[in-house]
């Protein structure tokens, strides 16, 4: 039987207001590691870049989630910061743009898992290794409001 790398994440506060998706899609933990990623810069980039690759190769994980209910749904305007008016940013205050946020509800104490099978390759172990290492720099998942912390374990 082969290694199987898990990522377990956990939000702050048992929300997630992640436009119209739960559990969130493996595309929006790739994200959020990219984003751990780098908070050292550049260079932290680069010492992840191939293991990044071989994680976004792989075939969806398994995903594990706890269950939820839907928060009410809470219209916000914010301002269109790509269309001041008249290219004059003093005029901020004329554009809004209407943003509806729907936030899914959960147990907090229930961790989120992705689940990968690994491979055989030394390449595969290497990889799977250095993503559990990115998992711990995670810090959001979802939008910006949405802190979480992760770890991961090769199994």
């Amino acid at each position: 039987m082969g290694s199987y790398l898990v990522i377990s994440v956990r939000f702050h506060d048992g929300r997630y207001h992640g436009a119209g998706e739960w559990p969130p899609s493996p595309a929006r933990l790739f994200q959020a590691l990219m984003a751990g990623a780098a908070l050292s810069g550049p260079e932290s980039l680069r010492v992840f870049r191939d293991a990044l690759t071989w994680l976004e190769r792989k075939e969806a994980p398994t995903i594990a989630a706890a269950p939820v209910i839907h928060g009410q749904r809470v219209t916000y305007w914010v301002p269109n910061n790509d269309d001041y008016p008249d290219g004059d940013p003093r005029l901020i205050g004329e554009v809004r743009e209407k943003k509806i946020v729907h936030p899914v509800l959960f147990d907090q104490n229930i961790a989120q898992r992705y689940v990968w099978a690994i491979g055989t390759e030394p390449s595969d172990e290497e990889a799977a290794s250095l993503i559990a290492d990115l998992a711990d720099r995670l810090f959001q998942f979802g939008r910006g409001v949405d802190m979480a912390w992760a770890w991961a374990e090769i199994l």
